[in-house]
């Protein structure tokens, strides 16, 4: 999580329950909110089940998915945990599943 944090630099204050700043136009956010907004697609899930899943209001996830905003490292934890997929994968030019294509383990 450390190096994701120096890549994306400081984007705001942390605390709060949404997220750690604005940070529109960051590259690696745009990476985020694009995979995250796919994966949710993908698995059928309205935005309101996600934000409770994730105890984070659908505004939240909706600034999220837009990269208006980026999830705290607490709610990167959660969002890694929830869709499967590895911080580094959500963050990579390569596939944004996070795992391995043989073992189907995340990486």
């Amino acid at each position: 999580m450390k190096a994701i944090e120096h890549k994306l630099g400081r984007v705001g204050a942390p605390g709060g329950d949404d997220s750690s700043g604005e940070v529109t136009g960051n590259p690696l956010v745009s990476r985020f909110a694009a995979r995250l907004k796919k994966w949710r697609r993908e698995q059928g899930k309205p935005l309101k089940e996600v934000a409770a899943d994730l105890g984070v209001s659908i505004a939240i996830v909706s600034e999220w998915e837009h990269g208006h905003r980026f999830p705290s490292v607490k709610h990167l934890q959660a969002v890694t945990r929830y869709t499967g997929i590895s911080a580094s994968a959500f963050f990579s030019n390569g596939s944004p599943t996070g795992r391995d294509a043989g073992d189907g383990k995340q990486t």
